[in-house]
């Protein structure tokens, strides 16, 4: 498999908060700065397990191994037993599995597709699991921004995740921030 793609920073060996806090950081020092905070509605719950098989497809998983992940993702069932009382069981048709060992770099490969979106240059698309952070700076840093948060709308659309207006916010930032972020 490739190198995680530069923009994401969550799941990935020796990458973490500290280096998307400075590459964030490192863009909002940049005086007439917008950035968008959004968050992935229940990223985890709305997974497309067709689209996350099509994209191990397309990056050549074929045979046994993309159909045993495509099992793990498709209709899997639970029940919870207590105190010898066992509930009825519930089917999961979308979804990757919290907490399971492929859950992260399964995840990842939704959030790839989002952060290799091109946008105009002067705009970025970063993401730290299900938050992402949209910086646009430049002359047209406003109607950049409404065009990215189009085509990010139109690709969470695609792949079966919602941005979660009322956990997504923005800030304009009119000069250098003081001290650290």
């Amino acid at each position: 498999m490739p190198e995680p793609y530069t923009h994401s920073f969550a799941f990935h060996k020796e990458i973490g908060t500290t280096d998307n806090n400075a590459t964030l950081r490192s863009l909002l020092d940049v005086p007439k700065t917008i950035l968008v905070m959004l968050d992935l509605e229940r990223a985890f719950k709305l997974a497309d397990p067709t689209v996350i098989t099509a994209i191990l497809a397309e990056k050549g998983v074929k045979g046994k191994l993309l159909g045993w992940i495509q099992d793990y993702l498709t209709n899997r069932s639970a029940s919870v037993s207590f105190q010898g009382h066992t509930s009825r069981s519930l089917t999961f048709e979308k979804s990757i599995p919290q907490g399971g060992i492929l859950s992260p770099f399964l995840f990842n490969l939704l959030v790839e597709q989002l952060v290799k979106l091109h946008f105009q240059a002067d705009t970025k698309l970063f993401a730290y699991a299900d938050d992402l952070r949209l910086v646009s700076t430049g002359q047209h840093r406003y109607a950049h921004t409404e065009q990215a948060l189009d085509i990010i709308t139109k690709e969470c659309n695609r792949i079966g995740l919602k941005i979660n207006p009322t956990k997504s916010s923005a800030i304009y930032t009119s000069g250098e921030l003081p001290g650290p972020l």
